[in-house]
């Protein structure tokens, strides 16, 4: 009888256990929704560098974002879509691009972000790379 009060025991722990788990993961997917909602809208790309060096071309460039879709937008003409899916818990805050069209699709950038003002910097490592750290960021797009 005592083995059997044991399980008993055991298993209300293991349930309160569970439901603590279930209750952190709820807290964090709503900060992660809380975030993306930070990201919604259509977004004017103010610089881009790629391996350090600058590119001139940015003019009417455009990165719009719904939910966790984005689309690409050179002149108001779609160049690209992915998902995006956020991990504002790291630091520095992390940020995975995966295109669904095109000759990338399927594949996803590890990238970092930071928000600054009304201003997003998300910075990737390219495809195949690893996600860059703050200090080694060599590809860098910010928005505004």
């Amino acid at each position: 009888m005592k083995l059997l009060g044991f399980f008993a025991v055991m298993a209300l722990v293991m349930a309160g256990g569970i439901g603590l788990l279930s209750t952190a993961a709820a807290q964090n997917e709503s900060a992660d929704k809380k975030e993306l909602e930070k990201f919604q809208g259509k977004w004017a790309t103010a610089s881009v560098t790629v391996d350090g060096e600058a590119e001139d071309a940015i003019m009417d460039r455009f990165l719009a974002i719904k939910g966790d879709k984005a689309t690409f937008l050179d002149k108001n003409k779609e160049t690209g879509t992915g998902s995006i899916k956020l991990d504002p818990g790291k630091s520095p805050a992390h940020l995975d691009f995966t295109y669904e069209d095109g000759p990338a699709k399927g594949t996803t950038l590890k990238g970092i972000y930071k928000f600054e003002g009304d201003t997003l910097t998300f910075c990737y490592g390219g495809f195949g790379k690893d996600r860059p750290t703050s200090s080694q960021a060599r590809q860098a797009r910010e928005l505004s």
